[in-house]
């Protein structure tokens, strides 16, 4: 994009270096415009306090982005996804390896 030609889609403003932004669809929003879409986890709208998962239309609340398996809040943590959720660091070993099992018996 041009620095000029890079706006919301609805309302036309124009993002500043380092400016959050949001893609959905190939389409870019400010925070005010950017189209809500339900939580991946508990399916309540996305209307405020939300994570944007980056590359894709998915939003998640911030109190809803925790590990599946002990539960965590995630934000600012590293965290992986596996075939059957979210996890946090020391919960990924165990999970990857009963993810691989399961997959290796389909």
């Amino acid at each position: 994009y041009h620095s000029e030609c890079f706006r919301c889609r609805n309302c036309d403003k124009i993002f500043k270096t380092g400016e959050e932004f949001f893609c959905v669809d190939g389409l870019i929003f400010c925070n005010t415009h950017v189209p809500r879409r339900p939580c991946q986890v508990c399916r309540e709208n996305c209307t405020k306090d939300f994570v944007h998962v980056k590359g894709t239309s998915r939003c998640i609340h911030r109190t809803c982005f925790k590990c599946k398996r002990c539960e965590v809040v995630l934000l600012s943590k590293v965290f992986f996804t596996g075939i059957t959720g979210i996890f946090c660091k020391p919960c990924w070993p165990t999970v990857k390896e009963i993810e691989q099992s399961l997959s290796a018996d389909l």
